[in-house]
Parts: structure tokens; sequence; C-alpha cells
């Protein structure tokens, strides 16, 4: 399988990211590697409200009416860390990640976007665990998904 550096290399396609509940998990994911400097334009932890409004522009009355944890909300934030990077690969990640301690039954969910050049795709995930888990397959998950919407798009299928 492809790895989404190896195609962002590929491509030279830029990546810009905004984070909240992963806490720059998805950051660090790729600059574990090297050369990411090659296709990553930063990224932006925006872990609380105020720095979703102040920082990536998400507008207050978008959050007042559908909260941090939706859909609307890691759009705003996407196209907000598109604007400020200008990248071709935008994305972003909010949502509820649990506690730390105990093994949570719980359902968390877990909402993302991606922005590919002008197409948005939206996620909504639940998931049940321990909150370090549950960070990691969000990210896993992200990576995934960033993959299948390059490799749509370079191979003209939507």
């Amino acid at each position: 399988m492809k790895s989404l550096h190896d195609l962002c290399i590929k491509h030279q396609i830029t990546l810009a990211c905004a984070e909240s509940m992963s806490g720059g998990a998805f950051s660090s994911s790729i600059t574990q590697l090297a050369n990411a400097s090659c296709y990553f334009l930063g990224g932006i932890v925006s872990y609380s409200t105020q720095s979703k409004i102040n920082i990536l522009d998400v507008p207050k009355e978008l959050i007042d009416t559908h909260t941090v944890y939706s859909h609307e909300c890691v759009q705003a934030m996407a196209l907000g860390v598109k604007k400020k990077f200008n990248s071709q690969l935008s994305v972003a990640i909010s949502g509820e990640a649990g506690h730390h301690l105990i093994d949570d039954h719980q359902e968390h969910y877990v909402y993302s976007c991606i922005i590919f050049n002008d197409r948005i795709e939206l996620f909504k995930d639940s998931w049940t665990g321990l909150r370090n888990d549950i960070i990691r397959k969000s990210v896993d998950l992200l990576h995934q998904r960033c993959i299948s919407i390059i490799e749509r798009g370079y191979n003209g299928k939507e």
C-alpha cells in the first residue's frame, strides 16, 4: 500500500492540517518521516474553542449552533487551515477521545474533513476504548482517507 508521504512527494501535493482532539498527533505522524518538508506546510493545534475562532477563523455563530463536535466545525477548520497555508490537501479533526485511564465503553465521536483541491469530504466515526487508542485509530484512518482521496483524484474516479 502506498503511504500518504509517498503520494504527496510523487504528486507534489502540499499538505496542512488543523487538529483539535488529536493534539498534534497527525502532524507528528507526518514529520516522523524524512523529507516531510517537501510537502508538509504545517499544522495548527486549535484545541480550545477560542483558538478555532481566533486562528482558523471558524465563526463563533457556527460553533454556537453546531458545537465544535460537528461536520460544520471541522469543515470550517479545514477551510481555515487551507486559507492560512494555501495547501492542496487540507485536513481537520475534532471530537471526543474520552478518558485515558479507564477502559471506556462509551461511544466517542470523531469528526474529520479532508479538502483535496476543491473536493470536500466529511466523516464521522464512532469509537470506544482508551483515549490514546481512539486518537491513534483516528489518525491512522485519516491517513487512509487522504490516500484514498488522492488516488481517486489522480485516477479520475469520483
